[in-house]
Parts: C-alpha cells; sequence; structure tokens
C-alpha cells in the first residue's frame, strides 16, 4: 500500500503543470544623448531586467537598445513596433518597454525617469507600468536594490 501511494504521489507532483512565460524586452534611451558609449543606467537597467525575470523562472530575450533624441508621447513608442512583432512572430506571451528619460542637460550619467510597460503580445494591450523616479543621492548598491524593487513588482504580473 506504502509503494502504491508514493508511486501515485510521484505521478502527481509530475502532473502538475509548471509555466515559464517567455518575455521580450526593448530599452529606450531618450533625451538629448550624444553619439557614443551607452548610459551606464541603460546597461543598468537591460541587465536587471534580464536577471529579474530569469530569477522568477521565465524565457527571456531583449533586442538592441534603443537611442531617441527627444521623449515619446505615446505609451507605445513607434519605434518599439518592429521589435514587438518580431517577439510576437518568436511566440513571446509578453513585450516589456524600458523607456530611460535621461535630463534635458544632456546628462547621460543619471536618468531622470524610467517606465517600465508590460504588454500582452496576443491583444498588445498594457497590462501594467511601473515609474521609477528616485533621483535621490544614494551609493550603487542602494540604487541597484531599488532598481531590482521596481521590476520585481512589474515581473510579478507575469503569469
Amino acid at each position: 500500500m506504502k509503494k502504491f501511494l508514493g508511486f501515485g504521489l510521484f505521478f502527481c507532483i509530475l502532473a502538475i503543470p509548471v509555466f515559464a512565460a517567455n518575455v521580450s524586452c526593448l530599452v529606450i534611451e531618450t533625451g538629448p544623448l550624444p553619439e557614443g558609449p551607452r548610459s551606464q543606467y541603460s546597461k543598468l537597467w537591460e541587465n536587471n531586467l534580464m536577471d529579474v525575470f530569469f530569477d522568477k523562472g521565465h524565457i527571456v530575450s531583449n533586442g538592441r537598445i534603443v537611442r531617441l533624441n527627444q521623449r515619446s508621447k505615446d505609451s507605445f513608442p513607434i519605434e518599439a513596433v518592429n521589435d514587438f512583432e518580431e517577439a510576437k512572430k518568436s511566440g513571446m506571451d509578453y513585450f516589456l518597454v524600458a523607456i530611460i528619460e535621461h535630463p534635458e542637460r544632456n546628462d547621460i550619467s543619471k536618468t531622470e525617469i524610467v517606465y517600465l510597460r508590460l504588454f500582452s503580445t496576443k491583444t498588445q494591450d498594457l497590462i501594467n507600468e511601473q515609474v521609477y523616479e528616485d533621483n535621490q543621492p544614494k551609493s550603487a548598491k542602494e540604487e541597484n536594490e531599488n532598481i531590482i524593487m521596481t521590476i520585481g513588482l512589474i515581473a510579478a504580473k507575469v503569469k
């Protein structure tokens, strides 16, 4: 009887479905950006996006960082359409756009505001938005922890 119960329990555990969502990420830098290397904050956000979603068990891909000289007024920037369509064709479930706005004074060493917008690839509906505006001076470790916490809030919406 114990063997039968153990054997049955083993198959019940295997029968529990395990799902991982497919998430495509796109980082967009906006503001008067000089030619040259990417902002350290854009790289920090991109790396943390990949890490947080992967740590939550999701399959994550990303495109190249897009640079715009001016801020987008749309919640879904026109520059993201091609990446969205590619994510949709590739079977991704979600599309995440991280819009990193730099100050008007051409300072890429700090962000002014970051928008994280999570869209469904099936409907292109906005599922969730997180806004990061923490511009208070802090250590690199504190900054990184705050970024991870913000990304975690939007990652929690992925099912």
